[in-house]
Parts: structure tokens; C-alpha cells; sequence
């Protein structure tokens, strides 16, 4: 267990294992009750062993292409078990990217009973699905996979509420060589802050969420989880963090011209607004 008031006292705005389970519960509810004492932000991937072997989403599909499947429940399985901690500590959570529908329907659960629950969902997850990956295309390889259209399809309604409290970009940039390879031998990541904003507002433009709405998923809720007092509104007082947007200019990706040296973008050759 870290020094969770010591880092918070110094900067530290949230506390994660990220790809790493926890194995040992007691360990994990100590941590989450240690962090309860300091008002510290968990913020937690749902991941199990369930996952260890698997490279894409458990399916028709995975089982075409001969690649071993992540099974769905791996992330229901270890989102209501953090999930119950969470809400028997008292503690602040936020699930960062959630992929499924299962587990859309357990945030909303817990989320009516504790309001220290949150959660976000990687535009990765909004914007594609399973088929994506077609024949082994490695940019594809993300965590959390790409699930079905199904998953897709519900989370996307579920966007315009408040179950959903943050849109992330899940940017995890890889080196292009690490990249070619296998898609089993392939590793986990792809860009995803230069496309974000392009490809959020498509789904403005597609009327799956008002653009006041996403704005605050994007902006000012990122900003109220983590604590940051002096940016993510446009309150007098706050930092003057703006960017311009003509909304009705469409772009289309080109990864040869994006700023990042790793060019593996999910949205190469996708208009992503209009």
C-alpha cells in the first residue's frame, strides 16, 4: 500500500493500479479505506485473470479468427467486486473505461446508492466494435477490447444520462514495430488524444448525445472527479482553457499528419465530424 496521504498532500489528484488486479481483497479494502480517510480519488480499470490469455472480444467472431476471446464477465466480475468495496468504505470511485452492457447496467445500479461513483468509457468503445478488427488489424488491439455491436449499441444509449460520467480517449501510444507483429503477439494501446475531440463530436452530429452534454463529459466532469478547482468550466475565476471549434468542418484522419511520433490511431482514413 502506498502513501496515499502523504501524495495527496503533495499533488497527487488520484490513486490506480491500472492494468494490475489486486488479487488479495482484504488488501483492497484496506487500500480503499485508507484512501476514504484521506477523501482520495480511486480510480480503478475493471480487469481479472479472466483476462490473461485473451486478446479480443470473446465471440463469434474471435473464435472465426482463431484468436482466444476476453470473456464479457471478467469485467462485470471485477467492477462489482470494486464496486462493493467502494460502497462498503465509503470511498471515492471511478471506474475509468468500462466496454459492456452488463456492466453499464452495474454502475447504474450502484450509482443509486452511493454518489461517489463514477465511470468513464474510451471513444474506442463508442466508435467501434469487434468487427473493427476484421482481418487481424493490430491498431485494433485495445483494452478494453472492442465488444460487440450489441455492447456498443447500449452504452451508446445510455450516454446522454448520467450513467456515463466521462468520455476518455484511452490514449496508449505504441511504437509502430510493436505494433507489426501477430495480432496475438501485438501489444495493447493505440493514440487517442489528437482524435478524441473529432470523434466525440460525430457522435454529437449523429444525435446520440447534445453537445452540452458532451462538452461536460469531456470538460468539466473530468475536472470535478479529479478535484481540479481552476479548470473544466468557464466560471470567472478559473483558467482560460479553451480551444476553437468549427463545428460543421469535416476532417478526416490522416495518421501520416498527426503529432505523435506513434501513428497507430483507431480512426485512420475515419471522418470523424461534419
Amino acid at each position: 500500500m502506498t502513501e496515499i496521504g502523504l501524495l495527496k498532500e503533495a499533488g497527487a489528484v488520484g490513486f490506480s493500479d491500472a492494468y494490475n488486479e489486486i488479487n488479495n481483497t482484504n488488501i483492497l479494502k484496506n487500500v480503499f479505506t485508507y484512501a476514504s480517510n484521506f477523501d482520495a480519488q480511486i480510480m480503478q480499470l475493471p480487469v481479472s485473470d479472466l483476462d490473461k490469455f485473451g486478446v479480443m472480444n470473446e465471440s463469434e467472431i474471435s473464435m472465426r479468427l482463431g484468436l482466444p476471446g476476453i470473456t464479457k464477465i471478467s469485467e462485470t466480475i471485477a467492477l462489482e467486486r470494486e464496486l462493493r468495496i467502494a460502497h462498503h468504505t465509503d470511498v471515492k470511485y471511478h471506474s475509468m473505461c468500462i466496454s459492456t452492457s452488463e456492466s453499464c447496467d452495474v454502475i447504474n445500479k450502484f450509482k443509486e446508492m452511493n454518489d461517489k461513483i463514477t465511470c468513464g468509457v474510451s471513444i474506442n468503445n463508442l466508435k467501434l466494435n469487434e468487427n473493427d478488427i476484421a482481418a487481424y488489424r493490430t491498431f485494433f488491439k485495445v483494452k478494453p477490447p472492442l465488444r460487440s455491436e450489441n455492447d456498443r449499441s447500449y452504452i451508446l444509449e445510455n450516454l446522454n444520462n448520467d450513467t456515463i460520467d466521462i468520455i476518455t480517449s484511452n490514449h496508449e501510444p505504441q511504437g509502430t514495430e510493436s505494433k507489426r507483429l501477430p495480432f496475438e503477439e501485438a501489444v495493447y494501446g493505440a493514440v487517442g488524444i489528437e482524435t478524441l475531440l473529432a470523434a466525440s463530436l460525430s457522435l454529437y452530429h449523429d444525435g446520440y448525445i447534445s453537445l452540452s452534454k458532451l462538452i461536460k463529459k469531456m470538460s468539466y466532469n473530468p475536472a470535478k472527479i479529479l478535484n481540479l478547482e481552476n479548470t473544466g468550466s468557464l466560471e470567472v475565476g478559473k483558467k482560460a482553457d479553451l480551444i476553437l471549434v468549427d463545428l460543421d468542418q469535416p476532417w478526416v484522419c490522416d495518421a501520416d499528419k498527426l503529432t505523435t511520433k506513434c501513428k497507430n490511431t483507431t480512426f485512420e482514413n475515419q471522418k470523424n465530424a461534419r
